[in-house]
Order: structure tokens, then C-alpha cells, then sequence
């Protein structure tokens, strides 16, 4: 339990837009369940999934998400019609061939990377149509369930854009800003508080925040015209505000020089204020007379040159990015085995479902797709955390079924 409490303290600290992700992928959730209801569009499960699964950090990259997801949805679910229309009298070549189809998606959800996503849409279309045929037996029917997949599909894509557009905070732009402010706000509380108890960011945090500014930077340069008219100013001032946080991380401890950091801290809360005009900043000189000294006169220095219009350089290094396709893709077992296994998994709830013969745990095969999914981690604590959530979240759906759900069977 010791350990436990902090784990949680830190995954559920604030985090700069946290609040507004969660507001914008439970409206987006709420916008699609009234829409299903009121105009009797089925699949409401799947559609809600691939909600939580297009929803990005920024509108910039929902639109590129929901491009992809398209493209390969409406190929997954026209492979999967022809695969339907040749074998309709023939269930084991039918399952078969399905089978094949779900395997690649799989493997390929593994080994691509980030573009991996989208053939887990692929994976979660392909291994829920294989529970249309046990519906119906004619084949107009199942045609048309065939084709409501794919408008549930689209039509979730289509709501998250939409709700994400509405929100300002959901731009590239403005998220670039935001965590410019937090991050000078950050630097000048580090040096006007230095005893206040809040650790230093480590290199591997500073790491983190130059990738993140960097990409962010890189997004907004393309879809904020007002950062886009001016490149050179805002990449001088994330250079400027990454410098100022890196150096104030090789602080000593102590209450050094009080005077030099509150108008240091005053000039870092003045610049997070009036983005992206510097204030003007009076010469500083730090006294020599302290193991802060020249961190604080370089950081002095950093403000006065950004507040004289001159470039300052980014820190040396590039983005790190991954790449399309792994290179041991086509050498590793280990992403063979992960594809069998997880269909191995899949046709066993398949199995599982069929002999039940009970049409409402007709998702339990996209449990298995979406535990499988990479991008949760492979570690064994991600792997007790999928399982601890995974109970949770049963329990408190099951209380909610059987208190709430009775009272709200209409939209009215």
C-alpha cells in the first residue's frame, strides 16, 4: 500500500491539459451515444472504441488519424464482404480466410510503429464482422451490417473531429504556447522558491520537454498562421525557455543571490505574460560570490539577448523519431508470437461466444484486440494495470447497469 499511494499520487498528479482531453473525449463520447440513440444507428460499442482510439493530443493530428483510419477500414471491411460473398456457403474457408486477414492486421499493428493504429481499426472490424453471419442467414442482411459497421465506424471518426475543432485548446498552436507559459511560470518558481520541496526535472524530463516543444513547435509552424508568419521569434523564444529550465535544473541548493532571482523570475513571468514580445530587461550582473553565480548570469543573459531580437540556437540534437517500420520486423519471433498469441486468445472467446450462443458478449473478442494493443505497454506493471483497471472499470459498469441503466432507457 506504501508504494501503491505514490505510484497513484504521481500518475494522477495535474498535467498541463490533461483536463481539457478528458472533457473533449467525454463529450465526443456523449455527442455519439445521443446521436446512436436518436437516429437507431447500431454498433454504438465500436464506435465508442474507436472514439478513445482516434482522439489525439491536437486537431492537427486527428485529421491525419482520421484519413488513415478511413483508407484502411473501408479496404479491412471491403476485403471482408469479398471474403463473405466467395465463401457464404463455406463457414471453415470462411473462418479461415478471416483468420489470415486478422493475423496480418496483428502483426502489422505491431510492427508499424505509430501507423500500427490504424490496422488495429483493421484487426477490430475484421474480428467483429465474423459475428454477423451467426445473426442472420440471409446474405442482404448481413451486407447491410456489413456497411452499418462501417458508417458507425465513420461516423465516430467524423464526431471526434468535430467536437475536438470546437475546442481552442485542442490546436497545435495554442498547446505550443500553453506549454511554453507553463514551463517558463515552472523556471521562475524554481528560482524565487528554490526551498519549496519540488524536485528538479531530470535529464531525461528535459529530454522529454525539448521532443515534446519541438514537435509541438514543428505542428503549430504548419496549421498557426501567426506562428507560422513568424518562425525564427518563436523558435528563439522555445530555445530561450528550454535553456532557462535546463539551467535552472543544475541550481545548487540554497537561497543564493535573492535579489538576482526574484528580477530574473519577474522577467521569466513577465515574457510567460506577453508571449511572444519579450519584455525589456535591464542589465543584470550576479555577484561571483556564490556557487549560483554564473548559472544565474547566463540565464540573465539568455533573457537579454532574446529581449534584443537576437536567435538563439536550440540545444543540440534532433527529435527522435520512430521509425515507419521496425527494423528487426521481418527477424524478431517475438512480434510473430505476439500476433499468434493474440489470435489464439481471440478464437478462443470466438469458441467461447458461438457455443454460448449469447448475443450480448458479442464484444468479447475486441477485449482481446484492444489488451493487445502496443501502444499500452508490455511491462508486467502495465500488464497488472490492465488487469486492475480492467476489473474496476467491470465493476463499476455493473453497479451502473444495474442502479442507473433501469432509469435511462430513452434519450426522454
Amino acid at each position: 500500500m506504501q508504494s501503491l499511494w505514490p505510484f497513484l499520487t504521481r500518475e494522477l498528479r495535474d498535467a498541463p491539459g490533461r483536463a481539457n482531453y478528458t472533457l473533449r473525449l467525454t463529450l465526443s463520447c456523449a455527442v455519439l451515444i445521443v446521436l446512436f440513440m436518436t437516429l437507431h444507428i447500431p454498433f454504438l460499442a465500436v464506435a465508442l472504441i474507436v472514439v478513445f482510439y482516434v482522439s489525439q493530443p491536437n486537431v492537427l493530428m486527428i485529421k491525419l488519424v482520421s484519413v488513415v483510419f478511413v483508407l484502411t477500414v473501408s479496404v479491412a471491411l471491403g476485403g471482408v464482404l469479398l471474403i463473405i460473398k466467395w465463401t457464404y456457403d463455406y463457414p471453415l474457408i470462411r473462418l479461415v480466410a478471416s483468420v489470415i486477414l486478422f493475423f496480418c492486421a496483428i502483426y502489422l499493428m505491431r510492427v508499424l510503429g505509430k501507423l500500427g493504429l490504424a490496422f488495429f481499426v483493421v484487426a477490430l472490424a475484421v474480428i467483429y464482422a465474423q459475428t454477423f453471419p451467426s445473426m442472420t442467414s440471409q446474405s442482404e442482411i448481413l451486407v447491410r451490417l456489413l456497411l452499418w459497421l462501417w458508417v458507425a465506424i465513420n461516423t465516430a471518426i467524423l464526431v471526434t473531429l468535430l467536437v475536438n475543432a470546437c475546442f481552442q485548446q485542442a490546436f497545435p498552436g495554442y498547446q505550443f504556447k500553453a506549454r511554453l507559459v507553463v514551463m517558463l511560470r515552472q523556471t521562475a518558481r524554481r528560482l524565487s522558491q528554490p526551498d519549496d520541496g519540488t524536485p528538479p526535472p531530470t535529464v531525461t524530463e528535459i529530454a522529454g520537454q525539448f521532443n515534446q516543444l519541438r514537435s509541438l513547435y514543428q505542428q503549430a509552424a504548419r496549421a498557426t498562421p501567426e506562428i507560422a508568419a513568424s518562425p525564427q521569434a518563436w523558435q528563439s523564444l522555445m530555445a530561450a525557455a528550454l535553456s532557462c529550465s535546463h539551467l535552472t535544473a543544475l541550481l545548487q541548493p540554497g537561497d543564493d543571490h535573492p535579489d538576482a532571482r526574484r528580477r530574473i523570475a519577474s522577467q521569466l513571468n513577465a515574457l510567460a505574460d506577453n508571449l511572444p514580445a519579450a519584455a525589456e530587461v535591464q542589465p543584470l550582473i550576479v555577484p561571483r560570490d556564490g556557487a549560483n553565480s554564473a548559472i544565474l548570469q547566463e540565464i540573465a543573459e539568455v533573457l537579454a539577448r532574446l529581449a534584443r531580437g537576437e536567435t538563439i540556437p536550440l540545444p543540440q540534437g534532433e527529435v527522435e523519431k520512430a521509425p515507419l517500420l521496425l527494423p528487426d520486423a521481418w527477424s524478431n519471433p517475438a512480434y510473430l508470437h505476439f500476433a499468434l498469441k493474440t489470435l489464439l486468445a481471440t478464437l478462443l472467446c470466438y469458441v467461447f461466444y458461438t457455443a454460448a450462443d449469447w448475443q450480448g458478449i458479442h464484444t468479447i473478442m475486441l477485449s482481446c484486440v484492444i489488451v493487445a494493443q502496443p501502444g499500452l505497454g508490455a511491462t508486467m506493471q502495465k500488464t497488472w494495470l490492465r488487469i486492475g483497471g480492467a476489473l474496476l472499470a467491470t465493476l463499476i459498469a455493473l453497479l451502473l447497469i444495474v442502479f442507473v441503466q433501469p432509469w435511462t432507457d430513452s434519450l426522454s
